[in-house]
């Protein structure tokens, strides 16, 4: 809060988390992006977002956080993602799920002309790893 950075925080997040108590209250004027998982809503909804931060100032500056993967592993989602990047001749992914990137496609396009820095990142972890353990 000291950079006057808090504000300026766009997060992406299932529609499901609104209606969280306390959480989806601080969602709510935190100013999160809620999603429904339905392409057709969602690109509106990204859409507006992204107008609004274009005519709300001159030269907005914010910090926009995506998870593209965007939902919690099983075995079940994996074997789906498997079959999806079968159909497609895409590499076979272990131990990941398949990412959703329309809404950071489109995301993307918004912000292409307006922005200058993207950084990702990526982490992962293994529960068998030896030195996460100490």
């Amino acid at each position: 809060q000291r950079c006057g950075r808090l504000g300026s925080l766009r997060f992406f997040a299932k529609r499901e988390l609104l209606f969280t108590p306390v959480l989806g209250l601080a969602a709510y004027f935190l100013n999160f992006i809620f999603l429904s998982r339905d392409w057709n809503k969602d690109r509106d909804t990204i859409t507006r977002t992204f107008q609004g931060l274009w005519t709300a100032q001159k030269k907005p500056s914010f910090w926009m956080v995506l998870f593209p993967e965007g939902t919690r592993f099983s075995e079940i989602k994996l074997k789906e993602a498997q079959q999806f990047c079968l159909a497609r001749s895409l590499p076979l992914p272990r131990n990941v799920l398949v990412p959703r990137l329309k809404g950071f496609t489109s995301s993307l396009e918004h912000l292409r002309s307006r922005t200058d820095l993207l950084i990702d990142v990526t982490i992962g972890y293994s529960e068998h790893d030896p030195v996460s353990r100490t």
